[in-house]
Parts: structure tokens; sequence; C-alpha cells
């Protein structure tokens, strides 16, 4: 339960990050006082408006933490263990997030008239893309919109069912989350290229592009300690005289 609040939390504080800065959301905690904006923004969930990977590191840190201080004495490994499990909450919350984005209209991609979807009257799309001036107004259906939300939410389910298929082949913990986490870093960062929808952005990437990157380059780093690990519980060669 800690482990959800926790990462509810940190998706809605990162979507207001990204959405307006730290000015922005300063401005909005001295508009509504403290109080009131916790109760009003970061414990009304109907109300959308959250990051994935906000809640994702948000959720998995804390369960990590949890886990160092709570694990029984002995047990090998609970931090990886924790994140092998945590893997396949996230991609299920990935999976159905997108799901309710398109039921939404946000988080949608670049026009096309091929492959597109036309979003109702008063959706996400339309309320954004009146307020960028692509539309006159909001009560009309949109133009063809790519539906990134069904492609990031199937992507999600076939990195589920090759993690499934593979849980009895990890030799390690800490091997099923890497791959997983792999999986959907390349994914998220390729499809953010064709999102259309107004986020958070630095430099010739979205936020989450760079968020993408450093998880990448945080997995090559495991991957790399632990082979020199291996390496060093080899045992040392004889030589033969």
């Amino acid at each position: 339960m800690a482990v959800g609040f926790v990462g509810f939390v940190t998706s809605r504080l990162t979507y207001f990050l990204t959405a307006s800065g730290p000015a922005g959301l300063e401005g909005a905690i001295e508009d509504k006082g403290l109080a009131a904006f916790c109760a009003d923004v970061l414990l009304t969930p109907w109300r959308g408006g959250q990051v994935y990977y906000g809640g994702v590191l948000g959720g998995l840190a804390t369960a990590a933490a949890l886990a160092r201080f709570v694990a029984a004495p002995g047990s090998a490994n609970p931090m990886a263990r924790v994140l092998d499990a945590g893997i396949f909450v996230s991609l299920w919350a990935s999976a159905l997030g997108r799901l309710g984005c398109f039921c939404a209209g946000c988080c949608f991609g670049e026009p096309n008239a091929r492959f597109g979807v036309s979003f109702p009257p008063g959706s996400g799309a339309a309320i954004e893309l009146a307020r960028t001036h692509l539309m006159h107004d909001a009560f009309r259906p949109t133009l063809p919109l790519l539906p990134l939300q069904l492609v990031e939410a199937s992507t999600s389910f076939v990195i589920l069912g090759l993690l499934t298929v593979l849980v009895r082949r990890a030799p390690r913990p800490g091997l099923l989350f890497r791959r997983g986490a792999l999986l959907y870093a390349l994914e998220r960062f390729t499809i953010e290229f064709w999102r259309f929808d107004m986020r958070g952005h630095l430099g010739p990437f979205s936020t989450s592009q760079w968020v993408s990157l450093a998880g990448l380059v945080a997995l090559a780093a495991w991957w790399l300690l632990d082979r020199l690990e291996g390496a060093a519980r080899l045992p040392a060669p004889r030589i033969g005289l």
C-alpha cells in the first residue's frame, strides 16, 4: 500500500513539474495553500494528470528500500527480487494506464489520415488541440491522430508475455527486471518521436526520452558490474611447472 501511494504521489508531482516546471508547481502550491494542494491535486486520481516514469521510479525506490530494511537476515539479493516482481506490476500499470489514456484522449500521436483515430468532442485531445489553436474549438471531433496509447499498451503486454516465459529461465535475481526495463526504455524512447501532445522537453528530446536514456545507461552499468563481479569470483588459473 505504501509503495502504491508513493508511486501515485510521485507520478502526480512529476506531471506538474514537466507540465509547468518548478515555478508552476510552486505557483499552484501558493495559490491553493499546501494542505489544499495535497488534498485537491495529489489525492484525486480520477482527475488524471500523471507521469508513468515518475510513479514507477518512486514506487520501485520505495519497494527496494523497504525490502532492504524488512528482508529476513541472510536472504539473497532482496532488492533485486523486489525489482523482478516490480517490473511486472509496472508493465501492467503501463498497459492499463495507456488504455485509460486512449479512453480519455490524452497522450496522442501525430495527425495521420491513414492510421489515425478521431477523438470525440470534449476529449483530452480535442481540448488540447483547441488550446493550441489547431482546432477552432473543443466541441467537434479531432482530426485523425495516431493512437500511440494502444501501441504502447500492446507493447507492454508483449513485454509482459516475454518476461512470463523467461521467469523460469532467469538464473539470478534482477535479470528479469533488467530485461523488462531494457525493452520498455527502448520502446518508450522510440515511440516518443511520434507523440503530438504537449509535454516536457529538454533540447532535442522529451523528458521521457531523457529518462529512458538515463535508464539505459544505468542498466548498462549494472550489467558491467555483474560481469566484473562474476570475473572476480572465478578461480585463478593454475599454472603448471
